[in-house]
């Protein structure tokens, strides 16, 4: 008499659900242009108000690919500019509201069947194709 046949699966949790994927990059408005080369993502924006003194930053989209994945995010690149006002003269505090802009990144090859993920470890973004 035969046993159990054992066969390899993975668990329901290893699946992502529809509508449970995390906004790792801004939400889910994310899509890919009909070649697969260009991503419009959105990410990290500079914040709308510095308080005096502060460093004025550039955000830069930076994408790091490999066989199965794409990772997005972006680097903060000092500008060497501080934002205008004197330092102390008026009470400043931070919103921490987080803002986030649409960037363009170009990959080095289609998306094809890579998963999208966040540079920051959110996991796996949602994108669609450009309408």
């Amino acid at each position: 008499m035969l046993g159990p046949l054992g066969w390899p699966a993975l668990t329901a949790e290893a699946f992502w659900r529809f509508g449970k994927l995390p906004y790792g990059l801004g939400g889910f408005d994310n899509d890919v242009s009909a070649d697969g080369l260009t991503l419009r993502v959105a990410l990290p924006a500079p914040p709308e108000r510095l308080c005096p003194g502060q460093p004025v930053m550039r955000y830069d989209p930076v994408v790091t690919e490999s066989a199965t994945a794409v990772a997005v995010g972006i680097r903060m690149v000092p500008t060497g500019e501080v934002a205008p006002g004197e330092v102390g003269t008026i009470p400043c505090y931070e919103t921490g509201s987080a803002s986030y802009a649409r960037h363009e990144v170009r990959l080095a090859a289609p998306l094809g069947d890579r998963v999208v993920v966040s540079a920051y470890g959110a996991g796996p973004v949602a994108v669609t194709p450009q309408r």
